[in-house]
């Protein structure tokens, strides 16, 4: 009898620990986006038409996000996607990653999600960025994430 009470807690303690560790895997996968957002100001000259967000790492195959806060004239910039090719060993080598649609056009006041092949080709975990081009003097004050989930409201997808 003794037997059978030990056997069927262990049984029990057993259960219990794997829907405990199955619960907390579930959480970490979860909570590895990187959804927080950074601000950046892109700055445009005509001496220096590019401009970059610093580097992010990416969790998943989610799109990047970007709102564009504000800027100096009103005006557009566009945009693409690039991902760290060498994730894995020294130095950058930032690689266009944007699919078939390579850049977007963005404007203050806008939410947009780009579509990217960032995780897919280099794996999870790849530093990735936003580079930006225009050819007038203006700064624009962006907030984006590597990572995203679908905004609140209206937004463009590139």
């Amino acid at each position: 009898m003794k037997f059978k009470v030990k056997k069927h807690i262990s049984k029990l303690f057993i259960i219990f620990g794997l829907a405990v560790s199955s619960f907390g895997v579930t959480s970490a996968v979860h909570a590895a986006a990187n959804i927080s957002d950074s601000t950046v100001h892109f700055t445009f000259r005509q001496w220096s038409p590019y401009d970059y967000t610093t580097a992010r790492r990416k969790q998943n195959n989610s799109s990047m996000y970007m709102k564009v806060i504000s800027s100096d004239k009103n005006n557009s910039f566009d945009v693409w996607t690039e991902a760290d090719a060498n994730v894995h060993s020294k130095g950058r080598n930032w690689k266009n990653v944007s699919g078939d649609k390579h850049e977007g056009e963005v404007k203050p006041g806008n939410t947009y999600l780009f579509v990217n092949t960032a995780v897919e080709s280099y794996g999870k975990n790849v530093p990735v960025r936003f580079g930006g081009w225009s050819f007038e003097y203006n700064s624009y004050k962006t907030n984006w994430s590597p990572d995203s989930k679908k905004p609140k409201g209206k937004y463009i997808e590139y």
